[in-house]
């Protein structure tokens, strides 16, 4: 639906993923 709303919520994915691990 929103390409940067989309994108942010990857990041945040990332960064959670990331710090998790």
């Amino acid at each position: 639906k929103d390409a940067n709303g989309n994108s942010f919520a990857t990041r945040i994915s990332n960064i959670f993923v990331i710090g998790s691990g």
